[in-house]
């Protein structure tokens, strides 16, 4: 049974790890575990380093889609299609909110020294859904 639509964005807002799914020219799909975010707006938002697959993959591709599912309390996941809204550079603050949202407390600072001395340059995508796909198995 499909989500009620208020379901549906909760559970695609919370701090479920999705899966980002870009087609790929010649290949099968691109999908990768991401850290994600959701604007006041609906969009959500992903940070990644400038030059990653991920990154010239949505830029050529210009849409992407988003599953967060979740086994508690009840079986159920959202799956948006999503059309590439912009793009920006991203920054240590996107990181660290990111970080918030999914580390625990003590591991955060480690976590940004390590984006700090490995990771250059990164953007920002932000998705905006323009259709859906979800069901409640539980």
């Amino acid at each position: 049974m499909a989500l009620p639509a208020a379901d549906r964005d909760a559970l695609f807002a919370s701090a479920a790890t999705p899966i980002l799914a870009i087609e790929r020219p010649g290949r099968a799909p691109v999908a990768v575990p991401v850290w994600h975010d959701v604007d006041d707006d609906g969009c959500a938002w992903i940070l990644t380093p400038d030059d990653s697959l991920k990154a010239r993959l949505l830029r050529a591709s210009g849409r992407a889609t988003l599953v967060v599912d979740e086994l508690e309390p009840e079986v159920r996941y959202a799956a948006a299609e999503c059309e590439l809204v912009d793009e920006r550079p991203g920054t240590m603050e996107d990181a660290e909110r990111l970080a918030r949202r999914y580390l625990p407390e003590a591991m955060i600072e480690g976590y940004l020294a390590f984006r700090r001395a490995s990771i250059g340059p990164t953007a920002v995508f932000r998705l905006r859904p323009v259709a859906w796909l979800s069901a409640s198995m539980g």
